[in-house]
């Protein structure tokens, strides 16, 4: 589980607390798609903040957007270096205890 003094390393490093939580929730369960909505409630940040954070992800190829329907999932590309990387930077970062 991450913690708050995880996401807060994360914050001042990537500089957005948002982009953080959102990076640290995905990279926990990176097999796992995500409702945009779904996500903002369980991680009580405003919808339209995850919006725009989840679309600079996807733009840099961190996530992939599956549509269902009319509704839009992401999840963790795992077929990025870069994604697999970041992932072990957050990993460290929880475990640095």
């Amino acid at each position: 589980m991450i913690t708050k003094e995880d996401i807060a390393c994360m914050e001042r490093l990537f500089g957005s607390r948002t982009r953080a939580v959102l990076l640290a929730k995905l990279f926990e369960e990176p097999a796992e798609s995500h409702y945009l909505r779904e996500l903002s409630r369980e991680l009580e940040l405003a919808f339209s903040a995850v919006h725009r954070e989840m679309e600079n992800l996807e733009r840099l190829g961190l996530v992939v957007e599956e549509r269902r329907g009319r509704e839009r999932f992401f999840c963790v590309n795992r077929g990025s270096p870069v994604a697999r990387e970041l992932r072990r930077v957050f990993i460290c970062c929880r475990t640095r205890k």
